[in-house]
């Protein structure tokens, strides 16, 4: 093949596996040399091909893509071989590290993470809002106790936080980074005099800014709302019968969207979701999906259902791997295929919805840990194809534990539930394949039944998992080497996967799911914020 010309030797090789490349090299002097000519070419090509970046340009690596995903990087090669080291961790089959943080100790709520800035940012069950380096957890910038509420929800995205008032309307400040960028300030909507008072009572050193925030708007919605969510460049909040959506860099309130209701089918909402196509609205009773072009209602998916598709997967019994040090363990998944769905009732929740990055793919999580993910649902809508054949039904763990939180990011769902904290992997460029490929990982070092009891927040990245967890540490650690997993805890898990739905009878004669949740008295828990590092070495220091 060497007699070739080197231009059509590269065009083949560029589609073999970076192993098979690596392997390649030691076959022959001929091809050992042919490789190392050739290296910076060969793995620039690989490293797109196989989706690691989508510039051709080395130098643009660190505009693309945040710093912790260049730890060692000096060249393609070593890009490839990192891209490959977060692949493979994020299946179980490389290292892992799980870091505990002290910032905002024992009182997390909700977290945020940039982590191309390098800071995460924390409100508080007291109180406050806290933004903190992400390696050394000092405070770059806070709001007092006073300013934000206990218990207060935050969003973020692209340099926007956002975050409620008890009197409902939402705050809006973007990182003093920003500054310069258009647009330097809203049109719409601008910030109110308790922002400004409150950003200049910030004690700390003004002239350090990474991490500082200025006020940027106060959005005040039509309605009394109950959720919100942000995905840049729009916020979306819902009241009890409709909808409003804002562009936040402006602060105008681009859409309202009625009758979010319809004859009272929806019930309680209990999250709202975004994307550029779409409003998602999670109510007690029903998703409900609406077309923002149109405004009007597209699809229905009630929590009453028996079955949900015909594709249904549940984990079972298979005990730990323990050849990798890894925090995520592959779960062993069984397959059922249901010929026909069961019309029968039986009363459920869904308590949130995150639609796909690509807005193609949606996944929802029923109060019984009962995933739903329907890819490329927009054949649903358009009438091409029923739900109930596409739509994969996602038992994790037993069915009478209660579900926590729900994400989905890069690709990946992640779901926090009271008897683990799982990583659901679809293979959505090979959909078609029946049944479609689904694996699960669990974070096995997060297996107490009382601190899941304590996740109030969960967002993944690229290179890890943040997490609120019941556990608050005096001083920042990283654990490393062999995780010790609690085996009574293990024993736990592994028995619940062996519990049958439990049933229990509406006054209205519908069966309804029954829940139990494990409390212990006098255990009180203190929240704090861990990270499962998925790093090729554990981080002691910021990434440059």
């Amino acid at each position: 093949m060497l007699h070739l010309p080197a231009e059509l030797v590269i065009s083949v090789l560029q589609y073999l596996s970076l192993s098979s490349l690596g392997s390649l090299s030691s076959t022959s002097r001929e091809w050992q040399n042919f490789i190392q000519v050739n290296e910076s070419i060969l793995y620039r090509n690989a490293a797109v091909l196989h989706g690691f970046t989508a510039s051709a340009v080395y130098s643009d690596l660190a505009e693309e893509l945040p710093p912790r995903c260049l730890i060692g990087v000096t060249d393609w090669k070593s890009f490839c071989q990192t891209s490959v080291h977060f692949q493979k961790a994020w299946r179980g089959e490389a290292a892992s590290y799980v870091t505990a943080h002290t910032v905002c100790r024992g009182t997390v709520h909700r977290i945020k993470v940039d982590e191309r800035r390098g800071f995460s940012i924390v409100t508080s069950t007291t109180g406050g809002l806290i933004v903190a380096d992400l390696y050394t957890d000092s405070i770059l910038w806070s709001l007092s106790l006073s300013y934000v509420h206990r218990y207060a929800h935050c969003e973020y995205d692209a340099g926007y936080l956002v975050f409620d008032r008890t009197t409902g309307e939402k705050e809006v400040w973007r990182v003093v980074e920003d500054s310069g960028m258009i647009p330097d300030s809203p049109t719409f909507a601008f910030p109110d005099d308790m922002q400004h008072a409150a950003a200049s009572l910030y004690p700390g050193d003004l002239s350090v800014t990474r991490g500082h925030f200025r006020p940027w708007a106060i959005l005040r919605p039509p309605e009394v709302t109950r959720a919100f969510r942000f995905v840049y460049p729009t916020l979306i909040a819902a009241s009890t019968d409709a909808l409003f959506l804002w562009n936040v860099t402006t602060g105008e309130l681009i859409q309202t969207i009625h009758d979010a209701q319809r004859e009272d089918t929806l019930g309680m909402i209990n999250y709202v979701e975004v994307s550029a196509q779409h409003a998602f609205v999670c109510g007690s009773d029903t998703l409900r999906i609406f077309s923002r072009a149109s405004g009007r209602w597209v699809l229905d998916v009630p929590s009453s259902q028996r079955s949900y598709g015909r594709h249904s997967y549940f984990l079972v019994p298979g005990g730990l791997d323990r050849s990798q040090q890894s925090v995520l363990k592959r779960q062993s998944v069984d397959y059922l295929r249901i010929s026909l769905p069961n019309n029968g009732r039986l009363v459920d929740e869904f308590t949130g919805v995150h639609v796909s990055a690509c807005g193609k793919h949606f996944a929802a999580l029923l109060a019984s840990s009962r995933l739903i993910i329907v890819p490329f649902f927009q054949r649903v809508i358009d009438n091409n194809v029923d739900i109930w054949d596409i739509a994969l039904d996602i038992q994790l763990g037993s069915p009478r534990s209660v579900a926590r939180y729900l994400a989905f990011e890069n690709g990946r769902v992640a779901v926090a539930t009271d008897t683990g904290i799982y990583v659901v992997s679809v293979d959505f460029e090979a959909i078609e394949h029946d049944p479609t490929r689904v694996s699960v990982h669990r974070a096995v070092w997060f297996n107490s039944p009382i601190r899941l009891r304590a996740v109030s927040c969960l967002q993944m990245t690229m290179t890890g998992i943040y997490v609120t967890w019941g556990d608050a540490p005096a001083g920042r650690i990283t654990l490393d080497g062999d995780l010790v997993i609690n085996p009574e805890w293990e024993h736990i898990f592994e028995n619940s996967l062996r519990e049958e739905r439990s049933i229990s009878h509406t006054p209205d004669g519908d069966d309804a799911v029954a829940l139990f949740e494990l409390v212990a008295a006098g255990f009180a828990l203190h929240t704090g914020l861990f990270s499962i590092d998925l790093l090729p070495t554990p981080l002691v220091q910021a990434p440059t």
